[in-house]
């Protein structure tokens, strides 16, 4: 059995252990300390976690896609979710993860794993790095998501906002700067279309 299809089996046997839910885009899954007893697993579409800022302001710290796991194995939300596009989850009581059996367990605690490691990641970005190299980073992680990274060119097909909200920074600082890496010849910048040219100089800066 490849690793792929490894990975493929507890993750179509947990799609039959709980309830289908589907959510329109921008709906929102759950909210941060709320009560949800449950763990959500991605069947299709993409979900956004993030927190809000006292003064309402969203600052997103990941994306998750088909297969990827959310939620929590203690009760609280961490966070909020919502649906980034129109998405089909399964969502599973934490009451029966004890029916799961060690692959499926395995599966759930990897995935839990890696969606906490790319938290801290994300935080180091927000505490220790300049905005010009968040927007850099940011944008390579996006490019996975909703777009693409080919021959060092990056498209995102998000917003100015959307993309501010992944950086942990006001529309406004995102737009200024976009605005300076298209005058030195190393973005585009139009409606819902972001491009990024990654050139020697930006890699040295990273």
């Amino acid at each position: 059995m490849s690793k792929e299809s490894a990975m493929q089996f507890p993750l179509n046997q947990l799609f039959k252990k709980g309830k289908i839910h589907f959510f329109r885009k921008n709906e929102l899954i759950y909210s941060a300390w709320s009560n949800i007893d449950s763990i959500f697993i991605i069947k299709r579409g993409k979900v956004k976690l993030f927190h809000l800022t006292e003064d309402g302001r969203e600052i997103a710290f990941d994306l998750l896609s088909e297969g990827e796991i959310f939620g929590t194995l203690n009760g609280v939300a961490p966070e909020f979710a919502s649906a980034y596009e129109e998405s089909e989850i399964t969502v599973i009581p934490t009451t029966k993860i004890k029916d799961l059996d060690r692959t499926e367990l395995l599966y759930i605690i990897n995935s839990f794993s890696r969606n906490l490691n790319r938290t801290k990641e994300r935080l180091w970005w927000f505490l220790s790095l300049p905005l010009e190299k968040r927007i850099l980073l940011v944008a390579d992680f996006l490019s996975l998501k909703v777009g693409r990274r080919l021959n060092g060119v990056i498209r995102l097909n998000i917003s100015h906002q959307e993309l501010a909200s992944f950086c942990g920074a006001s529309r406004e600082c995102v737009s200024r700067l976009l605005q300076d890496f298209k005058n030195k010849g190393i973005a585009e910048v139009k409606r819902k279309q972001i491009v990024i040219y990654i050139t020697e100089n930006l890699k040295q800066e990273d």
